[in-house]
Order: C-alpha cells, then sequence, then structure tokens
C-alpha cells in the first residue's frame, strides 16, 4: 500500500509541474509591442500550448502578411532532437529543436532541408503574462500576451 501512495504522489507531482509549465496556455501576438525590423509583420498570431511530459503541444492560428491564413502544429521534446514542423502553407522539411535554459526560458532552433535558419530566445516573464521571443541576428522581438 505504501508503495502506491508513492506512485500516486509522484505521478500527482509530475503532472502538476507539467501543468504549472509558464508556457502553457493561450497565447496572442500585441502587435502594439512587438518590433519587426526586417519584412512586414504578421497580421496575427494566436497559439495554444500545452505542457507535456518534457515538452510541448503547440497549435498557430493566424493571419500572414498577405492576410492569408496559416495554421501550425508542433510537439518537440526538450531532449535536443528535431522535431517536424506541420504548416497548412505547404512549407516542408522545417524542423525545430528545442533547449530549455531554465523554467521561463527556451532557445529553439529552426532547420530547414537539415541546415539551421534562425534561433530564436522565448522568455516567459515571471509573472507568467507576457512571452518575448527574440529572433538573433535581426531586429525582430514579437511580444505575446497571455489570454
Amino acid at each position: 500500500m505504501h508503495r502506491r501512495m508513492v506512485l500516486l504522489f509522484v505521478f500527482g507531482l509530475a503532472v502538476s509541474v507539467w501543468a504549472a509549465d509558464p508556457f502553457a496556455g493561450m497565447w496572442k501576438l500585441n502587435l502594439a509591442k512587438s518590433k519587426f525590423g526586417s519584412g512586414e509583420p504578421p497580421k496575427g498570431i494566436a497559439f495554444k500550448v500545452e505542457a507535456q511530459e518534457n515538452g510541448l503541444k503547440i497549435v498557430t492560428d493566424g493571419v500572414n502578411s498577405q492576410g492569408q491564413p496559416m495554421h501550425q502544429e508542433l510537439s518537440p521534446k526538450y531532449d535536443g532532437r528535431e522535431y517536424p514542423l506541420k504548416s497548412s502553407d505547404g512549407e516542408s522539411g522545417i524542423t525545430v529543436i528545442f533547449k530549455r535554459i531554465n523554467a521561463h526560458t527556451h532557445e529553439v532552433v529552426i532547420k530547414q532541408g537539415g541546415t539551421q535558419v534562425q534561433i530564436m530566445r522565448e522568455v516567459v516573464s515571471s509573472d507568467g503574462k507576457t512571452w518575448t521571443r527574440t529572433v538573433n541576428g535581426s531586429d525582430n522581438i514579437m511580444v505575446f500576451d497571455k489570454q
């Protein structure tokens, strides 16, 4: 009986840790707070993030800079491996690697056709209300508000 209680406690603790992931939730792009140094900004982006064991499930919907709808799905783990990005715009060969820096920060490496094309640093504020995405090597900073 004691062993069963310990297992239930450990499982409950793990679930509460996953649920407490600061990246989890609904997020919406705040165009007024974002900065796009190059290129046209998207018309809007919203995404839902669910915490999973050692990773995330991310579903993104939005409208790109040309006014076309977009949909993306990604289920990366924080294990250094490449995970495919499923996208409605027909782009293929895009993979993503997530690296957890700390509870509120992760680094995202984007590859296309096996070649690294972008690195982003993403940080959720300590109050959990703001997600800031900084694209390395550019002036692009995207700010998302928790819904």
